[in-house]
């Protein structure tokens, strides 16, 4: 019962977060957050199948997936890029810091308590994917912003 509250309230509590930050620049980053979820469901089907982790428990209806990657994964990157966009190293260093404590300490947790188990991963490669993520969503926004701001029609 705690594991459902826990996953139930890491599924919901991210986006109520997006209510007190301005609604246009939220915007602006929401495509990014979307990508960010998009590829980490594609590294977790994959994390599966590589037999680095095993989902053992989530919510209705995933499977196979935990809930962060439909909220804090989508919500995170918003509110990291919101606050340090323009700011490369700056983005970085704070995405280091969230990914260090999430890939370490966060992970080990669900592990102990039985939502995931990892198999064939360590901390440090599970960091290292987080922060290719990292710069991977960055540069897509840096795309995403310079065609938005050419005056193009199709932005």
């Amino acid at each position: 019962m705690f594991n459902q509250t826990l996953l139930w309230i890491s599924f919901i509590f991210p986006w109520f977060l997006l209510l007190f930050f301005h609604k246009q620049k939220i915007k602006r980053f929401m495509a990014t957050g979307f990508l960010c979820a998009l590829i980490m469901t594609i590294i977790f089907q994959l994390g599966e199948r590589l037999h680095w982790w095993t989902v053992k428990e989530t919510v209705f209806p995933l499977t196979h997936l935990t809930p962060m990657i439909y909220s804090f994964y989508v919500v995170a990157p918003i509110i990291v890029l919101y606050f340090t966009f323009g700011n490369f190293w700056l983005y970085m260093l704070v995405n280091a810091v969230m990914d260090i404590i999430y890939a370490v300490g966060l992970m080990k947790w669900y592990e102990y308590l039985g939502i995931m188990e990892y198999h064939n991963i360590n901390g440090f490669s599970r960091f290292l994917i987080l922060q290719a993520v990292a710069i991977l969503i960055y540069w897509f926004q840096k795309w995403h912003d310079s065609s938005s701001l050419s005056g193009s029609p199709y932005a």
